[in-house]
């Protein structure tokens, strides 16, 4: 047990030695203004989509508010003497199944 102890310590003990050895890595010095055109570019990509989603979604609905529009006044024109004269739920039951007439047939 206290081996096995021992060889993990000494194997934490390498591995963290290996890291003392380390330099810090080198930047480009182009590498700030490559990051901040990216994000730039990607911005106006996000503003360009964005403009389209909203023009689709504007025409969407002038063009679902139109046809409600459009049917209101319709509908708001038709003479009310013109419409069907509606039937109650057991007259409608009677016409259909010709129950109206007086004559039982098979």
């Amino acid at each position: 047990m206290k081996k096995n102890q021992r060889e993990t310590e000494e194997a934490a003990e390498q591995a963290l030695g290996s890291l003392d050895n380390l330099a810090q890595a080198e930047v480009n010095e182009f590498l700030y203004t490559r990051v901040l055109s990216r994000i730039q570019q990607n911005r106006r990509e996000m503003a360009g989509k964005s403009r389209r989603i909203v023009l689709r979604l504007s025409l969407a609905l002038g063009l679902f508010a139109g046809i409600n529009g459009l049917s209101f006044y319709v509908l708001s024109k038709t003479p009310i003497s013109s419409a069907k004269q509606s039937l109650t739920g057991s007259k409608a039951f009677a016409q259909v199944y010709g129950l109206n007439n007086d004559e039982y047939s098979y």
